[in-house]
C-alpha cells in the first residue's frame, strides 16, 4: 500500500540535504508529496536543536524514511 499526503514517516538513517538541518534517524515527519507510485517525495520535518525548533521540508528518497 502506498503512502498519502498526510501520513506520518520515521527516519530510517540520518538525512542529510542542501541548505537543510541534519535529520537524525528515527525523527517523526509527515509526508507532503508522493511519486506517481505512492513513495514519499517530500517530508515535512520540525526538528528542535540548541537554537529552537527548525521546521522544513525535503527531498527524500527509497528507503530514507519508513510509515510510523
Amino acid at each position: 500500500m502506498g503512502y498519502c499526503k498526510g501520513d506520518t514517516v520515521t527516519a530510517r538513517r540520518q538525512i542529510e540535504g542542501m541548505n537543510t538541518p541534519l535529520v537524525p534517524a528515527g525523527s517523526r515527519g509527515t509526508v507532503v508529496a508522493t511519486t506517481l507510485f505512492g513513495r514519499p517525495k517530500r517530508v515535512h520535518f520540525a526538528i528542535a536543536d540548541g537554537w529552537g525548533v527548525k521546521r522544513f521540508q525535503m527531498d527524500v528518497r527509497p528507503g530514507d524514511v519508513e510509515r510510523s
